[in-house]
């Protein structure tokens, strides 16, 4: 027993570490990401003064209203009104990584900003359930059931169950295989609305009736269990429709800086106006924010995900 309360403050020490890892990942890519975006609105910025400029010089010929320079101008001033919170944003990731490498907010240092910031894949195929005895909060109740169990003399086999986690990738969804009573690809609704799956039989087949302190233990074990299996599946499903949203964007915004390409030629070649190139620079400049915005959440899904999971894949 002394063991199992040992080994249970030591994960509970693993939890700290895992968890202060994660948020220095989570806000390094969030802080690469804000200036990736603040770059982006510099030039959108000099795109739509150059608008304004068009705009006004056309008025002054006849050839555009003074409706067409307050559109103008009004699509300018949203871009820079953006700017504050961007830049606070980044402040902030700042400060919290000073405070996470243990220095004062005031003393965060200016960070290098990263050329790429490579995410790595979703997990894919077949993960053993072992890779959840990781997370600090199952280990630490599997040593308390070991401990109990160790207290039977007739208690052989391992009473703690073994399965396999298969990501099924298109759906986010994850599927449980080797558990008995339990099957399909719909996700964990089944089993978590039926939580005597886990110990049905094993209690009955290895727990002397009168072993209350095993049974809780166990109770809290199935629980842990069930609790890391939701919180695997829901950032498991986060990052895969994230995954697909960039796919999206990504295609989106090709085709935006095709076509504001495809307007530069025909004005060099006089068959269109310089409006239209501003405008079709300004849009795609647009889809390449919302773009990385998606970036962003994709790398804060993935921190999830690796969390979840007892410190990644």
């Amino acid at each position: 027993m002394a063991r199992a309360l040992s080994e249970s403050a030591a994960r509970t020490a693993d939890a700290v570490r895992l968890m202060v890892a994660a948020d220095v990942v989570e806000n390094y890519q969030q802080l690469q990401g804000l200036r990736r975006r603040l770059a982006v609105l510099d030039r959108s910025e000099a795109t739509a003064g150059r608008l304004v400029d068009y705009a006004a010089a056309r008025q002054r010929t006849g050839a555009a209203t003074a409706a067409d320079v307050t559109r103008a101008r009004n699509g300018l001033e949203a871009l820079r009104a953006s700017r504050p919170a961007l830049t606070s944003l980044i402040d902030a990731r700042r400060r919290r990584l000073a405070v996470l490498a243990g220095d004062l907010p005031e003393q965060a240092p200016a960070m290098i900003a990263s050329a790429t910031f490579e995410t790595p894949g979703a997990p894919t195929g077949q993960l053993p359930s072992d890779i959840l005895a990781r997370r600090p909060d199952v280990a630490a109740r599997s040593w308390l059931v070991n401990a109990r169990a160790a207290r039977l003399k007739s208690l052989k086999a391992d009473l703690l169950p073994r399965f396999a986690i298969h990501f099924l990738g298109q759906n986010g969804h994850i599927e449980l295989g080797g558990l008995p009573g339990y099957g399909g690809t719909g996700g964990l609704v089944g089993l978590s609305a039926s939580m005597p799956l886990f110990n049905a039989g094993r209690l009955q087949a290895r727990v002397k009736a009168g072993d209350a302190e095993l049974e809780a233990a166990l109770a809290n074990y199935d629980q842990a269990m069930l609790s890391a299996l939701e919180e695997v599946e829901s950032a498991y499903g986060f990052r895969t429709g994230l995954d697909e949203r960039l796919a999206g964007l990504i295609r989106t915004s090709d085709m935006a800086r095709r076509r504001a390409d495809q307007l530069a030629i025909l004005y060099d070649a006089g068959r269109t106006q310089l409006g239209d190139v501003l405008q079709a620079r300004l849009d795609a400049l647009s889809d390449e924010d919302k773009m990385e915005q998606t970036r962003i959440a994709q790398g804060t899904a993935t921190v999830q995900l690796y969390r979840a999971l007892g410190g990644g894949w």
